[in-house]
């Protein structure tokens, strides 16, 4: 298996297609790969609030962290936030009744967490708070990475005219004004569903920094805004040939299943980045379509010195269309897979003349029981 790291810790990992299939959610109706469903963490919350920051105590002696499991980055620059207890006044509830002042203890912060934006957190400002109740019924952060979602002036304005009508999706898009909020709330959103997001995402995929790039093509993808598409090839292609290093939005590819994302995912699995071809080829299996048949069979042929694509392609228009059987190995394939590329172009020519056929032609080898 070969990986490649993407941005904050992602890594995409390329290995026969069986063992990507749950991931790409083709059994799940397009649901997100798990990596990104954290992005939808909170829509668990038994409190979403507006608070200010009144009091913040460390409790961890400066000298004496623990670092077990904390980002090595984050440790040599320095960006390790205490963790504390920190004392808020709630301005508004969007989310539940609680009220008046609020005391909750969040673990050690990084600015790793927070897509390396540089936030301080510890200092007064307003934040949106997502909360749920513990076992013993205290109130403890739904995410402990980004427990604090940065609020811009105009986003608290608005939120005070709507009163209990305001809510947090609304509230976060306005902050996306403050380029401080920008960075973390858009990373935030990346794996959240509304459509309001998509739109608000697309004003920032040509921004000056790559972060917010990555995190808006992200959010794109994830409500299915295929605007993003000819972007993300684009700057993965780019980023690969200058750098020889990938973007993290590229993971969007894979998380398509609506009808008109194929024609632009269809010619992005040959000719492009590996990482670009197997994240497209995620979603070109999840949805199944036959106009994406003809570029499986040219994926076959693709120049891999690693064999991934060609069989991984094969793999794919298998399980595609039952007819054709089970796929073999990839051992199986790799020694014969002249032969099997040949069988297979001869069955797709055969299927344009008759559309409406289920069966192999007489040419093509009868399907392993």
């Amino acid at each position: 298996m070969t990986t490649k790291r993407l941005g904050c810790g992602w890594q995409i990992g390329f290995f026969c297609l069986s063992s990507l299939w749950t991931l790409s959610g083709t059994s799940r109706g397009g649901a997100l790969p798990e990596s990104l469903e954290i992005g939808d963490s909170m829509r668990n919350a038994d409190a979403v609030v507006l608070v200010t920051l009144s009091k913040f105590t460390a409790l961890d002696p400066a000298n004496s962290w623990d670092f077990s499991g904390t980002d090595p980055r984050a440790i040599l620059n320095e960006e390790i936030r205490p963790r504390g207890a920190y004392d808020f006044h709630i301005e508004a509830t969007i989310i539940g009744d609680l009220k008046g002042e609020l005391s909750v203890e969040l673990p050690r912060l990084a600015n790793f967490y927070y897509d390396e934006a540089k936030l301080p957190v510890e200092k007064n400002g307003t934040f949106l708070l997502f909360l749920k109740r513990d076992k013993a019924g205290r109130w403890t952060p739904v995410d402990p990475t980004l427990p604090l979602l940065p609020i811009s002036a105009k986003s608290i304005a608005n939120a005070n005219k709507l009163g209990k009508n305001a809510e947090y999706i609304g509230i976060l898009l306005d902050s996306l004004e403050d380029p401080v909020s920008r960075r973390v709330i858009l990373y935030r959103l990346c794996g959240t569903m509304d459509k309001r997001i998509a739109n608000e995402a697309f004003k920032f995929i040509d921004d000056k920094e790559p972060e917010i790039r990555d995190s808006a093509l992200l959010c794109m993808a994830t409500n299915q805004d295929v605007r993003a598409i000819q972007k993300i090839i684009q700057m993965e292609d780019d980023t690969e040939k200058k750098m020889g290093s990938g973007v993290r939005c590229v993971r969007g590819l894979s998380l398509y299943h609506a009808p008109d994302a194929i024609p632009l995912l269809n010619p992005a699995i040959v000719g492009h980045s590996e990482y670009v071809r197997i994240n497209a080829m995620f979603s070109l299996a999840r949805i199944a379509d036959k106009t994406s048949i003809p570029f499986l069979i040219s994926a076959m042929e693709d120049d891999d010195s690693q064999h991934i694509m060609p069989y991984s392609a094969y793999e794919t228009l298998h399980r595609m269309v039952p007819a054709l059987g089970p796929p073999k190995g990839e051992q199986e394939f790799l020694a014969h897979s002249d032969e099997e590329i040949q069988l297979l172009k001869q069955w797709w020519d055969w299927q344009k003349r008759k559309p409406t056929a289920a069966t192999k032609p007489a040419t093509m080898k009868p399907a392993n029981p």
